[in-house]
Parts: C-alpha cells; sequence; structure tokens
C-alpha cells in the first residue's frame, strides 16, 4: 500500500508539474504574442501616421503649384507692360519708337528726342529702367494730349521730369523726360558647333 501511495503521489507531483509547465508555456506564448500585437497596431499607427503626413504634404503641395501658377500668370500680365530686348540700346530704340507715336497722335513734332544711359545700370540686371529726353514746341491741347497717351500707353511709362515757357504764337517751349522700364531678354542658347573630321589627303 505504502509503494502504490508513494508512486500516486509522485504521478501526481509530475502531473502538477506539468501542468504547472503547460501553464507557464501558455502565458509565455500570451506574452510573446501580447506584445507582437503591440508591435503589430505601433507598425500600423506609425504607417498611418506617415499616411497622414504625405496626404498633407501633397495637399500643400497641390496648393504651393497652384500659387506658383497664379503668381507666373500675374508676372506675364506684369511683363506684357515692359520694352524688352537684349541691350540697353535695342531697349531704347524701342521706347524712342513708341514715344514718336505718341507724339505723333498728339499732334507734335520733337525737336529732339534721345536717350539718357546711367552709368549704374548692371549689365545683369534682369529689370530696370531708361531715360529718354525730349524737347518740342507745341500748343498746349496737343501737350495736355500727349500727356494723357503717355498714361494711356500699353507700357509703364512715367514723366520724370517736365519743365516749359511761353514760346511765340501762343506755342510753349517743352523740356521733358520720360522713363521707361523693360524687362532684359533671356539669351538664347548658343547652337552646338559639331567638330567636323577633316580627312588627311595622302
Amino acid at each position: 500500500m505504502k509503494q502504490i501511495s508513494q508512486i500516486l503521489s509522485q504521478l501526481r507531483s509530475r502531473n502538477g508539474l506539468i501542468a504547472i509547465a503547460v501553464l507557464l508555456a501558455v502565458l509565455n506564448i500570451g506574452r510573446l504574442a501580447i506584445g507582437k500585437y503591440d508591435d503589430i497596431m505601433t507598425g500600423i499607427q506609425t504607417k498611418r501616421a506617415l499616411l497622414d503626413q504625405y496626404q498633407t504634404t501633397t495637399r500643400n503641395l497641390d496648393r504651393l503649384k497652384n500659387k506658383l501658377k497664379e503668381l507666373e500668370g500675374r508676372q506675364r500680365q506684369f511683363d506684357a507692360h515692359l520694352f524688352t530686348g537684349n541691350s540697353a540700346s535695342e531697349i531704347t530704340s524701342a521706347m524712342q519708337i513708341q514715344l514718336q507715336d505718341i507724339l505723333q497722335q498728339a499732334g507734335l513734332s520733337p525737336e529732339s528726342l534721345r536717350p539718357s544711359y546711367r552709368s549704374n545700370q548692371g549689365k545683369n540686371k534682369i529689370y530696370g529702367e531708361v531715360l529718354v529726353k525730349i524737347r518740342l514746341t507745341g500748343r498746349l491741347n496737343n501737350l495736355v494730349k500727349f500727356l494723357a497717351l503717355v498714361y494711356k500707353s500699353k507700357y509703364f511709362l512715367k514723366i520724370d521730369n517736365f519743365t516749359f515757357k511761353a514760346f511765340r504764337n501762343n506755342q510753349l517751349k517743352v523740356f521733358l523726360a520720360v522713363k521707361g522700364f523693360y524687362r532684359q531678354a533671356k539669351p538664347k542658347p548658343k547652337p552646338k558647333v559639331r567638330d567636323r573630321k577633316v580627312s588627311a589627303k595622302r
């Protein structure tokens, strides 16, 4: 009987140890599963945060693109009112032609129409200004018409200096300087010169 009871107690203790071992294994597996789940959820939340950030950045990028298009459109409208040319002489020549046309429309004929170059005009400036000095003789109504046409012009023109004095036959001797604004034209890319192979004659 004692041997049987000892065997039963040993079996019970073994079963208990096995049960405890199984329980610990199950708990360990559960802990690992919970840790893995937490890692998966953390990864999902990180990816979701990155996706939200990407969507926000994309929306901001779209807004920036639209703003850039709007600014480019405004710049084109602004540049349309500027003289353009590859050099100061070309720009002033275009401005002189424009002023001569305005003077003709106003019924005036200039005695002198000459550009005034400034030494501080940088060669690499994209935007700048030129000055044209005019001397003429005419009646007051023609002069008023000329001034009105200057400010109605397609181009940005500004009367920089204006003096006059009475002349004969109810006419006025006028001295004025008109300032015009320009945008330097973009230089055209130089064509690539292909190397020609010269065959030597033997």
